[in-house]
């Protein structure tokens, strides 16, 4: 399995989907859209140790009927940050999101108090 391949292997749509095009341009969206900022913890790509990356994760996580290429509901974490939201999901424990800024919080999110 590569990087953007999912526990279902390689004949799993989701893998199919995340092997795009398309997704390759959603990710690059995203990234510049948060200034390759990881949108937990606010560590930037420079600034992450070696074993860390930037990745781009659905916020919050998709349904059926969401488009998965739309960067609005996309958000750049880092590796790190990005394994803890999943494990959270996981163990159905609900976890603060931190934001660098309340006003971009709720730009990205409308509604999010």
């Amino acid at each position: 399995m590569n990087k953007y391949q999912t526990r279902g292997g390689k004949d799993d749509p989701r893998n199919k989907a995340y092997n795009r095009q398309a997704w390759q341009e959603t990710r690059c969206l995203v990234f510049a859209r948060d200034n390759h900022t990881c949108q937990e913890c606010g560590r930037h790509k420079d600034d992450l140790p070696p074993n860390l990356t930037l990745s781009c994760a659905h916020d919050p996580p998709l349904t059926e009927q969401d488009n998965p290429f739309d960067p609005a509901g996309c958000v750049t974490l880092c590796s790190s940050c990005h394994g803890k939201k999943h494990a959270a999901q996981i163990t159905g424990r609900r976890r603060k999101v931190k934001y660098p800024s309340m006003k971009r919080a709720q730009e990205q999110h409308p509604g999010f108090a």
